[in-house]
């Protein structure tokens, strides 16, 4: 489901949603995340925003032309100015550091 195309009254509006910024152009992060706040999450829902690249090298070649190569998440959150927690963990299978932020409205 493209969480950019939700709108109020389209949909409920869902006490959990995730997401990822690789798959968002650089310019439209933010409004992005806003759209989400504002249209997808119940008023007492939380936002999840994933990054599974998080301290990987060479990350720009693996996401859409156009996305911000984000290895940091708190920074690149921060650049946008959202305020989060975080939670850290690592994939067993490909042994990757991901990153979970956690936002509410």
């Amino acid at each position: 489901m493209n969480g950019l195309s939700l709108m109020d009254g389209v949909l409920r509006a869902f006490d959990f949603v995730r997401t990822e910024l690789c798959y968002v152009p650089a310019t439209d992060e933010a409004a992005y995340l806003r759209h989400l706040l504002t249209h997808v999450v119940a008023p007492t829902g939380t936002l999840l925003v994933c990054n599974y690249a998080e301290s990987l090298p060479d990350v720009a070649n693996r996401i859409i032309p156009g996305a911000h190569p984000t290895t940091d998440l708190a920074s690149r959150l921060t650049a946008l100015n959202f305020t989060a927690t975080f939670r850290d963990a690592v994939d067993p299978i490909k042994h990757r550091r991901i990153r979970i932020a956690i936002l509410h409205h």
